[in-house]
């Protein structure tokens, strides 16, 4: 009978009241603030003009947060109410420490992949983010007044994605974006699906029958609802539709729950069930573009990054490869199918956030992430049977898991399930935090805490600008080495290095510049100093591999490329190094094997052609150099190839065919030196 009357008393909410605690109330103000930033804030001078941004400012205000939660906690430790949604997220935090502790890259797991930043640091923050929504909303009205802040911060973002799908955005990019809008995140798809998301609360806000809120309030999220609909359909993603139903389906499911409760106007309903079939027809029809690729070579591309994050969680099931590891563990874990769909690159994302959980902290935090989300609707659904407007929680996690099955994990997208479990756990015992003692706040203690968290947020944001520094530097070394100043770009690259030494990428760019410089030994160091920060990438022994070819010093450049295997053996890169430095030593077989292999992997490189072709002509495997030629000539018709083939053709006695080619050759580029000097020897018919 006592549970039974806590979890009735739970459910009940206590009136309009807010709470008046000045500290609660900056505490709910510095949520809204990390909430707006981490959304709207990016810098395009920096080579990572988003992500990086997005983590800087989200970090700093985290700080900022934790102290006010701290000072709160010390002024009386009862304003923190412990719930099932707090260990659960504890859980969450426990298995995200373990999983860095045992992770293939340790500076990954704690600090992110680079353009993600979503490693342990990012974790432990939107864990502060979830105790300061779970200790400052504690009464319905500030909830919603935090509904409200999210909505009002929505608003530019849409209308930014408006202004830069009519094409007169304001920020010029060295790279144009395209024609598809990319919001404030940098990239279409979680532009597409955070529309996706707003679109689905806004939409449900407005039509949720029973809601204490008037027309106006309604009439300006439907319109919010409908530009979000828009802006997301110009993205042209599936996220945004999925997103979308997902939100609908999530609001169904409240309405009936409320809609079954005796004593209930079942019109009201009624008439939502009917508007929900009506939108998902419309979602449906607008959003077949975007969901067809599902069905085709995109969607391809993600079954296999799927496959291949099933294959690293199987290897380590109990706390996967570490926090945003799938970086490290692609390279060796993928298969060569993946490696022709997707030729030439190497997967940093999951493409799916519960692929994301359990590749970074495995089973034991994907079990404490679906607690924490299992518990979220429970409480959503919980409050529907009540008509409490907490039941559109249950829309917001439907919406969130919506595009997270097949949307990139983002940093501008990752806070929403900590919000949402935040929001349940503040519902989940309602009581406002007031004074405990009756008096007024004292505060000169809280001015001395609140001084020595402003020196603690300097230091933290003077950190977090030279990353930013760092990135602006290494844009301008990039930039310069676009132009031919090689020189000018080695000092830029330098100071990035300096500024923040830790990442594989800037010693890679400061690698590239001194060998555009022609120092390929220097390069060659810096290229081993980003080998040795991420040893699973083969790029950069490759990138070795070619410094040590500019020396001639084929020995060494074979133990490179041999490194660059053994991190990724369906690497075309390194097959192709791999066939030529076989054929140089005259071991015409492996030439072929590999070379072959290589084209198998990325047929679109017509250099990767030479070494095996010319090795199945030494081999004298004609019908084997004629097919690679052919398929090769599929790709693209060059000269070149012509020339190849008809050598081949000469070679095997097709005196006829081989004069064909040449002409052919000659056709494409007239005067070809290569195709006249065979011309010449092979004669005319």
């Amino acid at each position: 009978m006592a549970r039974q009357s806590r979890r009735k008393l739970s459910a009940t909410p206590v009136g309009p009241t807010m709470t008046s605690e000045p500290l609660v109330r900056a505490a709910q103000l510095l949520v809204v603030l990390k909430i707006a930033l981490v959304i709207f804030v990016f810098y395009p001078p920096a080579a990572d003009s988003f992500a990086l941004v997005k983590s800087s400012v989200s970090h700093t205000s985290a700080l900022a947060l934790a102290a006010v939660l701290i000072a709160i906690a010390t002024r009386d430790r009862r304003s923190f109410v412990l719930t099932p949604v707090h260990v659960a997220v504890l859980a969450l935090l426990c298995a995200f420490a373990l999983a860095t502790a045992f992770a293939l890259d340790q500076t990954m797991a704690l600090f992110g992949t680079w353009r993600r930043y979503l490693g342990f640091d990012q974790v432990l923050d939107h864990g502060v983010l979830f105790l300061g929504v779970a200790t400052a909303f504690r009464t319905r009205r500030d909830r919603g007044l935090l509904a409200f802040g999210l909505f009002a911060v929505a608003v530019p973002v849409c209308l930014y994605g408006v202004i830069q799908w009519t094409g007169h955005d304001f920020v010029r990019y060295i790279e144009a974006p395209g024609p598809r809008p990319i919001g404030t995140f940098g990239q279409p798809d979680t532009a597409g699906a955070f529309f996706g998301v707003v679109a689905a609360c806004a939409a449900a806000f407005a039509c949720w029958p029973w809601a204490p809120w008037g027309i106006t309030s309604r009439i300006l999220a439907g319109t919010l609802a409908v530009v979000a609909i828009a802006v997301g359909y110009a993205t042209g993603t599936r996220g945004t539709f999925v997103g979308l139903g997902g939100g609908l389906a999530g609001f169904v499911l409240i309405t009936l729950v409320a809609w079954r409760r005796p004593g209930v106007d079942r019109r009201r309903g009624t008439a939502v069930v009917a508007a929900g079939a009506v939108l998902a027809a419309l979602i449906l029809f607008l959003g077949a573009p975007a969901l067809a690729p599902l069905f085709g070579g995109s969607g391809e591309s993600r079954l296999e990054i799927w496959q291949t994050a099933v294959r690293a969680v199987t290897a380590r099931p109990l706390l996967g490869v570490g926090p945003d590891n799938f970086a490290a563990a692609y390279p060796s874990l993928h298969d060569i199918r993946s490696a022709i769909v997707s030729s030439g690159e190497l997967q940093n994302s999951t493409h799916n956030a519960a692929l994301y959980i359990a590749t970074s902290s495995g089973l034991l935090g994907l079990l404490a992430w679906a607690a924490m989300l299992v518990l979220t609707v429970s409480r959503g659904v919980q409050a529907a049977a009540s008509r409490d407007p907490d039941a559109l929680l249950v829309v917001f996690v439907a919406a969130y898991l919506g595009q997270g099955l097949v949307t990139i994990t983002d940093l501008g997208l990752e806070w929403m399930p900590f919000v949402a479990a935040g929001l349940a756990a503040a519902s989940w015992r309602e009581r406002p935090i007031a004074d405990p003692s009756g008096r007024p706040l004292q505060w000169g203690p809280v001015l001395t805490f609140g001084v020595l968290a402003l020196v603690g947020c300097a230091f933290l944001g003077q950190a977090q600008l030279s990353r930013l520094a760092a990135s602006q530097t290494i844009a301008g070394a990039d930039a310069l080495l676009a132009s031919g100043r090689a020189l000018p770009a080695v000092d830029y690259a330098s100071q990035a290095v300096q500024a923040d030494n830790r990442r594989a990428e800037h010693w890679a760019l400061f690698a590239t510049a001194l060998q555009a410089a022609g120092n390929p030994g220097a390069a060659r160091s810096a290229y081993q100093e980003a080998a040795q920060r991420e040893p699973w990438n083969p790029l950069y022994w490759q990138d070795i591999a070619l410094t040590y070819l500019a020396e001639n010093d084929e020995v060494h450049a074979a133990a490179a490329v041999d490194r660059s295997i053994a991190a990724d053996q369906y690497s075309a890169g390194s097959r192709d190094l791999a066939a030529r430095l076989a054929f140089n030593k005259g071991d015409w077989a492996r030439a072929l094997t590999e070379g072959a292999l290589a084209i198998q992997i990325d047929p679109r490189n017509i250099d990767e052609y030479e070494a095996p072709v010319r090795a199945a002509i030494h081999l004298q495997d004609w019908a084997r150099a004629e097919s690679l030629l052919h398929t090769g000539l599929a790709q693209k018709e060059t000269a070149h190839l012509h020339v190849l083939l008809a050598l081949v053709y000469a070679d095997s006695g097709k005196h006829s065919d081989a004069v064909a080619e040449i002409t052919r050759a000659l056709a494409i580029a007239p005067g070809d030196p290569e195709a006249t000097q065979l011309q010449q020897q092979i004669g005319r018919p």
